[in-house]
């Protein structure tokens, strides 16, 4: 008996199909249970990346899911390289069909994509098997044919698909516009002439672009965004009828009998049910991950190996630490628990996994980082090597990593030098298979601002309205529940009413609600500026050039802000949009669209999240004809200064070099045997013959990255010495340029224009019109299963890396095992550090046993010697660590915990502080928070303490208590942390406390517990700086060394220079014959390198270093082949003062001749050319004249060291030189702190009348002349009869200002920035001094000024009125 009250939809596109389609997985979901339906096909455009969330959720609602994809189609191969494509609907019968399907979709990704992913007909038959092949849309290879009246082109492409293709249908969809409509009355008439009688099957379709009837308009407005068009332009692209929604199957019938009357489309709606009864196929799932071993021996090979752990830790045996308070038995009972789990949780592989990767990279000297995360907390991680934290004696918590409900992997997240990361990948892919590892990947959806924007431009709304709605929309972490409901709540929130009032007036600003939490895409211009190894490109210009020429080295970013060249993967157009221009004050400007993210300093943000004044990271290279401000003009030293020291965003992707063994460029002492062995082993594998020309006479072996450091035989290949230089002149070389901060000057609305996106090879930036703009590619996640992961998902774009189409959820619910192996620029630091120490003192340190109870490290930890020291040389890590003195290693790890956002927004910060220092007494709710929250003087700062919290007051779960460790994980906030207040209270009730206790307690892990920080990761991470710190006290000269070799931001590498400069140390000048490639240690002292020096880059400086010694200046320039003006730098630098009076020669006549004249150079040149020495001369100089004018600055200055004993209500008066100048907004930080603007007080707020009086903030003023001066500053001043109206001030700074013996952060207070505002931004200068009247902070390490003199701008006018007299 025929069904004719049910239909299966077997053509779809979601917001997967970008911008194509409308409605998420859910939503559609949601609409075919609605109406009734057993099944539903998904089919986006090109991609299968929302595979499993379709899978996942319809079998989650009852319903079956049916996978498929409308793939891009060429006929043949030529086909591949034009512009021309049809469509092809297929979907999934089997998994044999999707093993097929994946296979395709990897090909037209990696192998031919050319505008879209496409593959030729002879790719679709080939791999058929399982597969059920639509005949497709209006744009097919059938129905395109039959709308151009090309009958038996049609008949031929139905012949050749229905004998190629076991499971082939021709597909029938409702079109009824002029275009179309004919088309499919000639296919039915050609089904029934000819291929109803042999059997072939009709079905019908109709190809839903969105969910319901009424979104038809979303869609339109969707095209709208994607082809950057106005909705009232006539023309604009939109579908011609307004139906393509999930039907109803008598909606179905009912649409097609209309345009059809003569045809029964019974049968062919029947065939949707026949379809999907037909589609038998399972999710395919990753077997967990098998170490390579006999089966039968990994449990013992697991207690093995973790037992001889404990021996060789110290934790049993005979040579066992007397830990105290802890015995042997705690530990065996520990690990025996700990084991016990893993083997129960099926674990064992993957630590094998994990323990492998790691004891391979340490026993190859890569160093490894002591733990990352909640790993830390686990003893088995301990003794097995993977981490290097004791987890008992710290008091971490095994079920913070690992606990009975978790049926996930846990994650272990590993830190490696930067320099050597992508040595731990390759293991991987070499160990497990190429195929078998990859990378992953990341989305981007409409967010509210972008959508309330795309709307705006959409249908014209002005842009005062939209920059209204922008700002009063409500910002949500991405983990709330709400994050994806911003514009909804906003619209409807009682706190704001002008949204409401923007809706009422436009009320197609609703769509915009619809929009946010969609799927979109990130482009940029074509006219954009690719900077080239040799002169530059634009992206259109690049995309335009055939497929084998696009792999192009391009400008890109590494960790370091070093910009290197980096090859291209793949560059695409994704059509017509709205661009929007970015311009910096330093000259800069670029177009694109408003969803692409710029690095900035606080990671990657979209540009419709970048605010004016914000600032971005650039280099200078692109700016034709303008010069971009230096350091010494106006505004610009916020962009140098601001930030410089700050560690860049985890998410970039590390480009990085093998250091291995002679000194190279980085500093790195290299093997003498290296080469030679080097040598050997690729004659060994390759021959002694020219790998180009085929000679035999003087061949040698070329190192492929033209670097001579990384001296693996994969990096090696025989060349003859001809063919040797000419691969050397070709050779990339490597940019003088590195990051630094710009602040933009405006974003306004520009042309709607064809748009273009890239993909490089190893970062996930690249260099655009000088901005580093981000790509698409995950940094750390690398994915690796046993089996090819073709068999799970596709592979998109890569050809050296795979990025797999799934993201990191979907990859972890299908059973991949994924790893963050990320690498670290201070572990670098740290390792050639030690090869240093080495090479010097023949000592090998194991730094992994180093002890962590050396008092003259903390010592320095407590005198606020922290430049260069992780974690802890930014300002609020600083000054939290002044205040607390750490004297031993468990305060240290609270410093990292206290000094983020959370604590320091919150008060918890302080109020530890105030605990610890005595001025505030120490309290407990109830006993048992004595014993949880004693080491921390009753104040909770970690997640551990929360867990114990639950568990031991609440008696909660382990499943509920790690529902709220993962809560804290994503920062989700009180509203979800409150959702299980009413888990908690009765088990504390049970507990014997109180109502009154028991609300106590919550209200605290609310108001704290709900930002608390990971102890495993505090007390990791701090380990790190432990060691750096012990390096830097106990061989001061290989810790500054290296990490003036690896630091690249010059803000950084001033600072601590000056601090090795407090510490007695000399800096060396650069010399001809000492000097080498960077830093280096001469006898005692570190002596500035040939690359520190403005105009030698990496190669000069090697040719110069290679050349060494020189008799002579004249020797010099003969075989340094500087420029004269570089040479010229380095004699006035004093480069040639070793050379003595070689400098002189003597003529026939017995004349002197000196063959250069050395010039005293001025601190500006000095600072443009070669800070690093550069003495300030703050007391030497300025002290004299300070002392000279008492009578004008009134009191004797003190210095910055002493200011620690004068807290006080006493003004004191402070000199130095200012940096790091951070300009801040009183709104801005309410509205971090959570708290609600007051619009009133933000107004115009008080009458001041002309006589002397107090203003509401407590300001004098005791004239009109001052009210004159206030708006001569930049206040806002009105006046109104008698009295003067006021406007408050929104501006206050914080700066940093040092002398000669320390370093403090000055605050300039919203009061008194319009009086000194412009002086510190406009007019001090880099080194110049300036002098402060101020006084102390009560409770904090901050000096707070009420008064800034320019000492330079002082003395030229004390001198000018000298010159006058």
């Amino acid at each position: 008996m025929p069904i004719k009250d049910n239909f299966v939809h077997l053509h779809l596109h979601s917001s997967y199909s970008f911008t194509d389609g409308y409605g998420l997985p859910s939503q559609y979901i949601s609409r075919t249970i609605a109406i009734g339906q057993p099944g539903l096909g998904v089919t986006d455009h090109g991609n299968i990346s929302a595979h499993y969330k379709w899978y996942k959720q319809c079998n989650k609602a009852g319903i079956k899911p049916i996978l498929g994809i409308e793939f891009y189609l060429v006929e043949n191969e030529a086909g591949l390289k034009e512009r021309r494509y049809n469509h092809i609907t297929v979907l999934v019968k089997n998994n044999t069909g999707y093993k097929n399907l994946t296979t395709l979709v990897t090909k037209s990704w990696c192998e031919q994509y050319y505008y879209k992913p496409r593959i030729t007909f002879k790719d679709l038959f080939d791999h058929q098997e399982g597969l059920i092949v639509l005949s497709g849309c209006l744009s097919s290879p059938i129905t395109k044919r039959l709308a151009d009246n090309d009958i038996k082109g049609a008949d031929a492409m139905i012949e050749l698909f229905n004998n190629n293709c076991d499971d082939f249908y021709l597909e029938v969809q409702p079109v009824s516009f002029e275009d179309g409509l004919p088309a499919y009355k000639r296919l039915l008439k050609l089904y029934n002439e000819k291929w109803k009688d042999k059997g072939l099957k009709i079905v019908a379709t109709n190809d839903c672009h969105y969910v319901c009837k009424e979104q038809h308009k979303i869609q339109e407005i969707l095209l709208c965004v994607q082809t950057n068009d106005k909705i009232d332009n006539p023309d604009h692209w939109k579908f011609d009828q307004e139906d393509f929604y999930l039907k109803t199957r008598k909606e179905m019938e009912d649409s097609l009998q209309i345009l059809h009357p003569d045809f029964d489309f019974t049968e062919s709606l029947d065939e949707t049910l026949k379809i999907a009864e037909m589609v038998d196929f399972t999710f395919p799932t990753a077997k967990p991950i098998k170490f390579p071993m006999e089966e039968s021996l990994k449990i013992d090979y697991l207690r093995k190996l973790c037992y001889e752990g404990m021996v060789k830790r110290g934790l049993s045996g005979e040579n066992k630490f007397n830990l105290e308070g802890i015995t042997e038995k705690q530990y065996i009972d520990r690990l025996e628990y700990e084991i016990d789990l893993i083997i129960k949780k099926d674990f064992i592989d993957y630590f094998l996994v994990i323990t492998d990767l790691i004891q391979w990279s340490k026993k190859n000297e890569i160093l490894v980082g002591p733990a990352r995360g909640s790993a830390a907390g686990s003893l088995a991680c301990y003794v097995l090597e993977i981490t290097e934290v004791e987890p008992i004696r710290w008091g971490l918590i095994f079920e913070r990593f690992i606990d009975l409900n978790r049926e996930d992997l846990p994650d272990i997240d590993i830190d490696f030098e930067d320099v050597r990361r992508h040595e731990a990948k390759e293991y991987l892919e070499n160990k497990y298979g190429k195929d078998k590892v990859g990378n992953l990947i990341t989305f981007s959806t409409f967010k509210g601002k972008s959508a309330i924007d795309d709307i705006g431009r959409t249908f014209k709304i002005p842009f005062s309205v939209l920059d209204k709605v922008k700002n009063a929309i409500i910002e949500r972490s991405g983990g709330d529940s709400r994050a994806s409901f911003t514009l909804e709540d906003t619209f409807t929130s009682d706190v704001f009413e002008y949204p409401k009032i923007a809706m009422k007036e436009y009320p197609a600003l609703h769509y915009a609600i619809e929009l946010e939490g969609q799927w979109r895409q990130m482009c940029i211009s074509g006219d954009t500026k690719l900077k080239m190894i040799r002169g530059e490109t634009t992206i259109k210009r690049l995309s335009e050039m055939k497929p084998s020429h696009r792999n192009r080295e391009i400008k890109s970013m590494n960790k370091n802000g070093e910009l290197v060249f980096v090859k291209t993967k793949d560059i695409w157009c994704n059509g017509k949009k709205q661009l929007y221009r970015l311009k910096t004050f330093d000259g800069y400007s670029i177009k694109t669209t408003d969803n692409h993210p710029f690095f900035t300093l606080y990671g990657y943000k979209m540009l419709k999240d970048i605010k004016v004044g914000d600032l971005v990271a650039t280099n200078g290279i692109f700016i034709k004809g303008r010069t971009p401000w230096n350091k010494e003009k106006k505004g610009s030293q916020i962009a140098w200064n601001k930030g410089l020291n700050k560690k860049l965003h985890p998410s970039i992707n590390k480009q990085s070099i093998q250091m291995i063994g002679n000194k190279n460029s980085k500093g790195v002492i290299r093997n003498e045997n290296s080469i030679y062995s080097f040598t050997k082993r690729v004659f060994d594998k390759f021959g002694r013959i020219c790998s180009i020309c085929k000679s035999q006479k003087n061949v040698v072996a070329h190192h492929i990255d033209h670097k001579r450091i990384d001296n693996r035989t994969e990096n090696g290949v025989p060349l003859c010495k001809r063919c040797h230089s000419k691969e050397h002149k070709l050779a990339p070389k490597k940019a003088k340029e590195y990051m630094k901060w710009s602040i933009v000057k405006s974003i306004k609305i520009d042309k709607i224009e064809d748009v273009y996106d890239i993909e490089m090879e190893m970062n996930e930036n690249f260099v655009a019109n000088g901005f580093i703009v981000h790509n698409s590619q995950h940094a750390a996640g690398v994915v690796i299963s046993n089996e090819p992961l073709t068999d799970f998902c596709a592979i998109y774009k890569v050809k050296d890396q795979q990025v797999i189409s799934m993201d990191y959820k979907d990859c972890t619910d299908t059973g991949l095992l994924k790893i963050d192996i990320l690498g670290l620029n201070t572990l670098s630091v740290v390792s050639l550090a030690l090869r240093m120490i080495k090479e010097r003192t023949g000592k090998e340190i194991d730094i992994y046993t180093l002890k962590l109870d050396d008092p003259k490290v903390y010592n320095w930890f407590c005198k606020g010697k922290l430049f260069g020291i992780f974690q802890f040389d930014g300002q609020a890590v600083n000054q939290v660590c002044r205040q607390i003195l750490p004297k031993d290693f468990e305060s240290l790890s609270a410093i990292s915990a206290l000094a983020r956002p959370g604590p320091l927004n919150s008060g918890n910060t302080t109020k530890y502080i105030s605990r610890r220092n005595g001025r505030e007494k120490i309290t407990h709710v109830h006993p048992i928070m004595k014993g949880i929250t004693g080491d921390s003087y009753g104040i909770v700062i970690y997640q551990e303490q929360v867990m114990r919290v639950m568990r031991e007051i609440g008696k909660m779960s382990w499943k509920d208590t790690s529902d709220i460790r993962k809560n804290m994980s994503r920062s989700t906030g009180v509203e979800k942390f409150n959702t299980f207040r009413d888990k908690f209270i009765p088990g504390a009730l049970e507990n014997g406390l109180t109502q009154k206790q028991a609300d106590d307690i919550w209200e605290e892990m609310c108001s704290y517990g709900s930002w608390a920080f990971n102890k495993s990761h505090s007390v990791s991470y701090t380990v790190i700086s432990y060691w750096t710190m012990w390096l830097k006290v106990h061989y001061p000269m290989e810790f500054y060394s290296s990490i003036m070799a690896l630091t690249h931001a010059e803000d950084k590498k001033k600072k601590i220079l000056k601090e090795y400069l407090r510490e007695g140390f000399k800096i060396l000048p650069v010399d001809v014959n000492r000097s080498k490639e960077h830093f280096s240690i001469d006898d005692t002292f570190l002596r500035i390198g040939f690359e520190d020096v403005k105009g030698i880059g990496e190669t000069k400086s090697g040719r110069l270093v290679n050349n060494q010694p020189y008799s002579s200046y004249t020797e010099f320039v003969k075989k340094s082949k500087l420029n004269q003006t570089t040479v010229k730098n380095l004699v006035d630098l004093g480069a040639f003062d070793s050379i003595g009076n070689a400098s002189v020669q003597n003529t026939l006549f017995g004349e002197e001749i000196k063959e250069y004249e050395k010039e005293e150079m001025s601190i500006a040149k000095r600072l443009s050319i070669c800070p690093w020495d550069v003495d300030f001369g703050i007391e030497k100089n300025w002290l004299p004249f300070i002392r000279e004018h008492l009578d004008y600055f009134k009191k004797e200055p003190v210095s910055i060291e002493s200011l620690k004993e004068m807290e006080g209500p006493e003004d004191v008066i402070i000199y130095g030189v200012t940096y790091d100048k951070n300009l801040r907004d009183t709104r801005e930080v309410s509205l971090s702190r959570g708290k609600e603007i007051d619009p009133n007080k933000y107004k115009i707020v008080h009458f001041i009348n002309k006589e002397c009086i107090k203003d509401f903030r407590g300001q004098e003023w005791t004239s009109q002349g001052e009210l004159k001066k206030y708006n001569d500053r930049g206040g806002t001043l009105l006046k109104q009869g008698t009295d003067y109206l006021i406007e408050d001030q929104f501006q206050f700074a914080n700066f940093v200002i040092e002398d000669d013996t320390d370093f403090i952060t000055v605050r300039l207070s919203q009061v008194m920035f319009p009086m000194y505002g412009k002086l510190l931004f406009e007019k001090v200068g880099a080194g110049d001094p300036v002098v402060i009247k101020g006084k102390m902070g009560s409770g904090i390490r901050m000096f707070f000024a009420n008064k800034i003199l320019s000492l330079k701008e002082y003395k030229e006018k004390i001198d000018k009125e000298k010159y006058e007299k």
